[in-house]
Formats: structure tokens, sequence, C-alpha cells
């Protein structure tokens, strides 16, 4: 999922900065990834630099240390020397890995007077582990074989609806100074601009019952989103010590930016597409803010006893139901397919101001 640009000449180098997502991975599923690469035109030859997760919590690395993914990868195919892959390090001698919620600069770089290709991470070159050794090794430079760059890519990969990809639908994952240099310059310019567009792979993939497992939106010509609408459904959601609403999914917070009454809890429910959060406004009124690229908020207009806080539950075909005590001390709920309140005349103890709701 991302974007491949085929320039009218031999790219001379492609970067993005993209932030490190934690991702959640299937067993069943195999690594997912997202990286800067500069191949040939049937991608059977490349050079590639990103990061990168296994299954589970870690993997066996170097000297005898445990692993705990995400980690910075490069793989370069193709090359004088056959195939070499690699977990890489951002300075020498330091067992280094990406900090979820950070961004990092990836970079490869093709040198055609040289025939030389080199891999760059924060604008260093990384180093690798030899254990045979037991040294650190700068990356250095590659020698392609029979092949000069002709696409430049910058994506991220998943497997399936079960096996998270490098972003969700609360906290897609962003590609930034997303740039390519042509051939003979020395200034990066936007990878998907007017003059030399990219292809967008894909703009939504299928399952079998027509479901977009994967979004991508652009956001300008060198920046762009994904996330993976297969979520396992733990996102949460709270209010913040500035009476706004937040999105939480592990390891990553997110301002919602709407403000909450103060002292109240938001209650959250998965769609098939996404989450909708209900909670009380700082104007005490129901709504509701559905995630998504952008996401969205919606006032139901239904008036809520001030300091109460709403229950949510997702019924079929991504609608949802709402429990809450409305304006007058009364048990009311709101059903989103018929954008209807129905209230009874069940009136609540001020003490207790949730009320529960299941299907």
């Amino acid at each position: 999922m991302g974007w491949v640009l085929s320039p009218s000449s031999t790219p001379d180098g492609v970067a993005s900065t993209i932030d490190t997502y934690q991702p959640w991975t299937d067993a069943s599923g195999g690594t997912i990834s997202t990286w800067a690469m500069l191949t040939n035109s049937a991608a059977t030859a490349w050079a590639q630099i990103g990061y990168m997760e296994y299954p589970q919590d870690g993997f066996p690395g170097p000297n005898g240390t445990q692993v705990y993914t995400p980690f910075w990868f490069m793989e370069v195919n193709g090359v004088q020397g056959g195939e070499v892959t690699e977990q890489i390090f951002l300075t020498q001698n330091t067992y280094s890995q990406p900090v979820v919620g950070q961004t990092y600069n990836y970079k490869v770089l093709y040198d055609a007077s040289s025939n030389q290709l080199t891999l760059q991470l924060q604008g260093l070159d990384p180093y690798y582990y030899n254990e045979q050794t037991g040294l650190f090794y700068e990356v250095g430079s590659y020698t392609p074989s029979g092949w000069v760059p002709q696409l430049a890519e910058v994506l991220g990969e998943g497997w399936d609806q079960s096996s998270q990809m490098v972003g969700d639908q609360v906290s897609p994952a962003t590609f930034a100074a997303t740039e390519y240099l042509p051939n003979g310059s020395s200034k990066l310019q936007p990878l998907n601009s007017s003059s030399d567009p990219a292809a967008v792979l894909p703009s939504l993939s299928q399952i079998p019952s027509d479901v977009p497992i994967y979004g991508i939106k652009s956001e300008t010509p060198s920046e762009f989103l994904v996330w993976d609408w297969g979520c396992p459904p733990n996102t949460s959601s709270f209010e913040s010590n500035t009476n706004t609403l937040y999105s939480y999914y592990p390891g990553v917070s997110s301002s919602l930016s709407q403000g909450m009454y103060a002292n109240t809890s938001p209650a959250v429910a998965p769609l098939t597409n996404s989450y909708a959060i209900a909670f009380e406004s700082n104007s005490s009124q129901l709504n509701i803010y559905t995630t998504g690229s952008p996401g969205s908020d919606f006032n139901t207009n239904d008036g809520m006893m001030p300091g109460s806080s709403p229950s949510i539950i997702a019924l079929s075909g991504s609608a949802y139901e709402v429990a809450f005590e409305n304006s007058s001390g009364n048990l009311c709920t709101y059903v989103s397919s018929g954008d209807s309140t129905s209230c009874t005349n069940l009136g609540m103890n001020s003490a207790t101001s949730t009320p529960s709701i299941t299907d």
C-alpha cells in the first residue's frame, strides 16, 4: 500500500519520513514492513530500507539478544556478491531499534557514474552486526548486476484482515517527506507530483465480502496515510486532563479535538470499517465521533444530564445504539440506523450516571 513512481529516466534516489507504528501481527500472517525502495521495472532486483515486525513478541537477535519488534532492516537483491538482508542499527556498537511513535527518514540513493547503491537511515550510513566476527560494520554501497533503477517506491505492507498493517483507522501511518531524486538532479521532489505522478497501489484492496481491508489517503504530493480496516477491536478512548476526547491504541494516543463535559467517560463500539465513540460534549449533548481518515463528529442534539456518561453497542450494518441519561434524568436510547431517540419514563438516580447496554 503506497506510492510507486515510474519516471521518464532512471531515478537517482527515493526517500520518506515514516512514523513508527506498533503493529499487531498475527502468528499466521507473516511479517509486515514499511520501506523506501529503488527497483527495476519487473521488481526482480532492488534496494530497500525501512522497518519490519515479525509475529509474536520478538525473535533471537545478534550476540544472544532478544529483538523486540519493530526493527530496522535493509535488503539488496541483484547485486554483485548476491542478495544481502540485514537487521540494521543507527549507531555502531549499539543494538538500537526504532521507537514507537517517533519518525525516521529512510533513503536509497543511486550514483549512475559509479553504478553504486547506498542506503541511509536518518541521513546516516547504518550498521549491521556480523555474528561470525562479533563486530559491527557499516552497510556501505552495492553494485547492481545487470540492472539500473527504474521505479521509486514507498510502501507499507500487510497481509490479511487478521494481520495488522502499519497503521489503523484511528492512528493511520504517516509517510511524510515522500520524495524522489530525478536523474541528474541534486534536489528531491515530491514523489506524487502533477508533472510526474505516482501510481497509488492499490487505492483499496478487497476481500471476498467486498469490504476494504486497507485504506490510503493522499494528504499532499509528498505525504500519504495508510491504515488497516481490519484492526482488532481494542481501541479505547478517554477524556484528557484538558477535557478533550482522545483515542488510544497500544503505544499511540491521539487527540480527536472534541471538547467533553468535565469528569465524564466516553464509550467505544467497533463497527465494520471504523469505531464509534459516544460521549457527552462540553455543551451537555450526546455526540458520536466516528473514526476514519478523517474522522467525523455527529451531534445527535439530544441533551444529556450534565456529568453523565453514555454506553454504546454495535449493531449490524455499521449501525450502533447508545444508552444515556437525558437532561431530565430519564433513561433514553439513540439508534443510528434510523437517527431516532426513544426515552422511557424511568428516572435515573443522580448517583448512577452511566446506564448499561448489551446486545
